[in-house]
Formats: C-alpha cells, sequence, structure tokens
C-alpha cells in the first residue's frame, strides 16, 4: 500500500520536474514573462501565450526581485508557483484559486502573497507549507481538498476562515503577525500536526462550527499540544485529540462543545469555562471519548439573574468511554446559594451539574 505522504512526495517531485512552459497549450494557460507593463496580472502581454490565464498560471523564478500585482478581482484554476524569496504577489483585489503547486528549488525558499486588505482563496495546495503571508486582509478554505496552513505569517494580521475541506496546521507561525481570529465552519477540518508541544504562534481566537465528520472540526493529530487561543463554539461543536491536549484559553458557547480523546489521553482544561445562562438554557460541554480534566478550570457564570430553573448540565459524561476528573479551580463568579452537583443529580446523572436552590431551599449538598 502507497501511504499518503509517498503519495504527497511523488506529486512534488512530479511538479518539481515539469518544465515552466508545460501545460500552457490548454487553453486559459499562461506563463508569466512580464513583456508587457512588467506588473499587473490583468496585462495580457505579461502572459505567453498572450492572454489572461483561468485555467493554469505559471510563475517562474525570475533574475531580479519583482512583485507581480493582481489589480483586479482574478480566479485561476491551478497556480504554478516557483517558492523564491524573489517572488512577490501583491493583491489589489481578490484571488480565488483551485490549486496552489508550489515549484519546488529550494526547502529554505518561500515566495511571498501580500493580500493587502483582499481576500485569498484557496481549494488545495500540494505542498507542506503556503508562501509567506503578509497583509490583513482574508485567507479562506473552501473546497474537498487539503491545503496546508502558512508557516510564517509574521507579517500577516489578517483572519482565517475555513469552510471546507481539511487546512493542516503543521508547525509554525499561523498567528505570529497579531491574526486574531479562525474560523472552522460546519464540514471542514483543521488538523493541527505540531510536531513540538508548543506552536510557535496561533491566532488566538477560534470559532467553531458544528461537529463536522470523524474527528470534528478541530483535530489534534500528532504530539501533545498546548492549545494557548480562546475557543467559542458558535453551535454545537467536536474537537478531538490523538494526543494530551491543554486548553489555555477561555471557552464559550452557546453551543455544546463535545471532547474526544483516544484511549489513555486526556483533554486537559486550563484556562475558563464560561457558562452562559439564558432562562432555561445555557451552554455546555461534553466528554464523548477519554478524559477531560477541569482541574486547573476556573468556571465562570454569566446571567445568573435570568435563571428560571434548578438545574444546568456544565460536563455530559454520560457517553460510554468518557469521564471527567477533577473539580473546577475557582467557582468565584458562582452566586452564594448555587453550588456545583460532580456526581450528577436524579434528574442529570452522570453529569456536572450546575444546581439554583430554590430560595427556601436550604444549602445543598454536593456528593
Amino acid at each position: 500500500m502507497i501511504s499518503n505522504k509517498s503519495v504527497c512526495v511523488l506529486t512534488l517531485i512530479f511538479a518539481a520536474t515539469l518544465p515552466l512552459h508545460a501545460q500552457t497549450n490548454a487553453p486559459g494557460s499562461a506563463v508569466w514573462t512580464g513583456k508587457g507593463d512588467g506588473k499587473n496580472w490583468s496585462d495580457a502581454r505579461n502572459w505567453q501565450p498572450s492572454g489572461v490565464p483561468t485555467n493554469t498560471a505559471t510563475i517562474g523564478e525570475p533574475d531580479e526581485p519583482r512583485v507581480i500585482v493582481v489589480d483586479k478581482a482574478a480566479q485561476v484554476d491551478v497556480l504554478r508557483f516557483v517558492p523564491v524569496n524573489k517572488n512577490t504577489l501583491l493583491l489589489l483585489g481578490g484571488l480565488t484559486v483551485r490549486s496552489l503547486v508550489m515549484i519546488q528549488k529550494s526547502p529554505y525558499e518561500h515566495a511571498n502573497i501580500d493580500v493587502g486588505n483582499h481576500t485569498l482563496t484557496l481549494s488545495e495546495s500540494s505542498r507542506s507549507y503556503l508562501p509567506k503571508l503578509r497583509g490583513k486582509g482574508l485567507l479562506v478554505k473552501t473546497g474537498t481538498g487539503t491545503c496546508y496552513a502558512p508557516t510564517d505569517t509574521k507579517a500577516y494580521s489578517g483572519d482565517y476562515v475555513v469552510r471546507s475541506g481539511t487546512l493542516i496546521f503543521w508547525g509554525g507561525n499561523m498567528g505570529a503577525g497579531g491574526s486574531t481570529n479562525l474560523t472552522i465552519h460546519n464540514g471542514a477540518t483543521v488538523r493541527v500536526m505540531n510536531p513540538s508541544p508548543e506552536p510557535v504562534s496561533f491566532p488566538s481566537n477560534v470559532v467553531v462550527y458544528g461537529v463536522g465528520e470523524g474527528d470534528g472540526v478541530l483535530s489534534f493529530d500528532y504530539s501533545d499540544f498546548g492549545f494557548a487561543s480562546n475557543l467559542r463554539a458558535a453551535s454545537d461543536a467536536k474537537v478531538s485529540a490523538k494526543a494530551n491536549v491543554t486548553w489555555h484559553g477561555h471557552i464559550r458557547g452557546p453551543g455544546m462543545l463535545t471532547f474526544e480523546a483516544a484511549p489513555g489521553k486526556t483533554n486537559r482544561l486550563d484556562g475558563a469555562f464560561h457558562c452562559a445562562v439564558n432562562g432555561t438554557a445555557a451552554n455546555r460541554m461534553a466528554v464523548g471519548s477519554g478524559v477531560l480534566d477541569i482541574a486547573g478550570c476556573a468556571l465562570t457564570v454569566e446571567g445568573s439573574d435570568t435563571a428560571t430553573t434548578e438545574e444546568y448540565v456544565l460536563i455530559d459524561y454520560s457517553s460510554e468511554g468518557g469521564s471527567v476528573t477533577g473539580r473546577f479551580a475557582t467557582t468565584d463568579s458562582m452566586p452564594k446559594r448555587w453550588s456545583v452537583a460532580y456526581a450528577g443529580t436524579d434528574d442529570n446523572p452522570k453529569c456536572v451539574v450546575l444546581v439554583n436552590p430554590p430560595a427556601a431551599d436550604a444549602a445543598v449538598t454536593i456528593p
């Protein structure tokens, strides 16, 4: 059987050995020459054969540093790009690419893509890294393919949106420039395959929608990992860990966040869980498999003045193979007469429950 890694390597070798004029006989395909105005993507004279490509655009290695300007919104099926520092693609309009193929010259050189305030939309990429990313715009992952997150974003302060398919984070500096948000939609997956426990940088806020497929919308597949980002479940969502993961950030709803972990692995909460009460409802967590350790986690209760019921499930660990260990490190924001039943209640067994006793009741005994 040929592994996915072998297929990837074969693909890269093939892409690297293709001559730059290959595939340009297809209608809508061209190689950048810069023999027109020398800079604008929309100038047909800059391409050989003449005409703005919509099928395959090939940008080779220049003799001198150059900036190719996407001067208006453009779309191309395949962008073949030599990843050398002398190549910079500057967006003055949105650019949509189905497949970004990096024509390898050296593993230590990267091209540059400056998105400015615009949007770069990708479906898939053929390399384990994207070009260096700059600007304040938006990187959007669409389509069913796999795309690799950029590893050098020191000059990028924009956001990331993963609408479908898979985005793989393989170490590096995905949020190094101050990127604030990574949004993962239902049906999409972000896989963290960091080779070391702590990433150099990651977007500071992650928003997840939906349970996704298989491992959920966010999975940790490689080694023990410290996840420093804040996480908001905008709808019911699932995350998974094949290694031990420590969640350092703030976890919020309104959706239910389900934690999965491989046998013998633990999701450890070391930040804060914010339970927002709204009448009879409140956001919660669940343990689908593995262990959820809450001993280092602070519990924050918001909206308690709106409470209209006596019990709110904080963590549901009723699924076979799921368990909770520890007690919340602090519960300072909880109303004085409220309590936490860690062993569940008659109405909510195998759950960690926030108890709001009727005013006439005595203090609730915590199991």
